[in-house]
């Protein structure tokens, strides 16, 4: 039996996004990794550098889309809810 997962993304992953679609980014990459989040395919995630964060990303992880393009994320109610918190590189995040 497949639990199916709800997507929710935060108003700052949503803004990010629409900014990288006009730098013409390759979208398609996000998806497969947002696909790849949902399989919990564990030796892909390790290929995308998946990791845990510190700070005020305390409870977050983040695995790279390309090398310099970075997704932040958690999941939430026992991986039933995969919450998308922010996008971007790495001096957009961490500054």
């Amino acid at each position: 039996m497949n639990k199916k997962i709800k997507i929710i993304t935060s108003n700052l992953f949503k803004k990010n996004l629409k900014r990288y679609k006009k730098k013409h980014y390759d979208i398609s990459q996000l998806e497969n990794v947002i696909d790849v989040l949902i399989k919990n395919d564990v030796q892909k995630l390790k290929q995308y550098g998946d990791h845990s964060l510190k700070g005020s990303y305390q409870g977050f992880r983040e695995l790279h889309i390309q090398p310099n393009w970075l997704l932040v994320y958690r999941f939430e109610d026992n991986c039933l809810k995969l919450y998308l918190l922010n996008l971007g590189t790495h001096d957009d995040l961490f500054k």
